[in-house]
């Protein structure tokens, strides 16, 4: 909890911000804003954390790594718990490509949603119908790793998210309020009787229909200008290092073509058995085929191309 002269000190950070002199430059005011922040960051005041956070985000034009320190002082925050810290941070690993980052994206924003910001319970209902490979089902599972690591006062996995290295996400402390935060959320979805968290945060926003066609297109413009973002941000990275970018490029195409071959497979599986039982009944012992001979065959073929 925040002591009365470090909200003083917050409060006095944003009137600051709001009544700058237009003297000052542009660069000095960004200076002097970071460098109060930060202090009040380093004296143990968490919620500077996410406030500096967000001054890192709006102000990403002005300087790229901005960014990267966004994502720093955006994890520390949601490792105390900080539900608005949490849903950008869901946001943000979503957007990455590398599938388990996406997953930890699906835990934050699910420990958002326990923690009850509203925008995250309505993605939750709304991420299957605009991410084609990321079901109700999965979306479950991970939600079940967020309850379980919201109840141990540990929201974020420091290796994957980055919080500041092994050594700071070692130092960070226990979220204070987490279980108790979790543990009320538990007993709320057992009385509303929802089979699964999705209907009961469908309930929670009144239902789905409800949600008017404008949102969704608001929404489908979101992902898309982040997408573009995104797009943008691995351009400028591959212009600097081609041999690097067309490497991973690589890489990225062989593991959504394992992926999508495991999708399709396991789909698939009782047909394509039931044709090689057919086939096998005109081969000999030892000229069978198997599904797992099919499958190595397939992935041979896709990820050579």
């Amino acid at each position: 909890m925040l002591t009365n002269a470090r909200t003083l000190l917050l409060l006095l950070f944003f009137f600051l911000a709001t009544t700058a002199s237009a003297a000052e430059s542009a660069a000095a005011m960004l200076a002097k804003k970071e460098e109060i922040l930060q202090q009040l960051a380093e004296e143990g005041v968490w919620e500077a954390n996410h406030v500096l956070g967000r001054f890192y985000e709006f102000n990403e034009e002005r300087n790229p790594r901005f960014l990267s320190k966004a994502r720093l002082y955006y994890s520390r925050s949601a490792q105390q718990g900080h539900s608005k810290s949490l849903y950008w941070l869901g946001h943000y690993l979503l957007g990455q490509q590398n599938l388990n980052k996406r997953l930890e994206g699906l835990v934050s924003l699910c420990e958002s949603a326990i923690l009850g910001e509203r925008r995250a319970q309505v993605d939750l209902v709304m991420i299957p119908r605009f991410y084609g490979n990321l079901t109700p089902k999965e979306i479950e599972k991970q939600c079940t790793i967020a309850r379980q690591r919201l109840k141990s006062g540990n929201p974020i996995d420091c290796h994957i998210a980055d919080c500041g290295g092994e050594s700071a996400s070692s130092s960070l402390p226990l979220c204070p309020h987490c279980a108790e935060k979790a543990a009320r959320f538990e007993l709320a979805w057992q009385n509303s009787g929802a089979p699964s968290m999705d209907r009961f945060f469908r309930r929670r926003i009144q239902y789905f229909s409800l949600i008017t066609p404008d949102q969704i297109k608001r929404y489908r413009q979101a992902i898309f200008i982040d997408n573009q973002r995104i797009d943008i941000l691995n351009r400028q990275k591959a212009a600097k290092h081609p041999a690097k970018a067309q490497l991973a490029q690589q890489q990225i195409n062989k593991q959504l073509v394992q992926e999508d071959l495991a999708r399709d497979l396991a789909r698939l599986k009782p047909k394509i058995q039931a044709l090689l039982d057919k086939i096998n009944q005109h081969r000999t012992p030892e000229s069978r085929l198997s599904i797992e001979q099919v499958s190595e065959q397939l992935e041979k073929r896709l990820t050579s191309k």
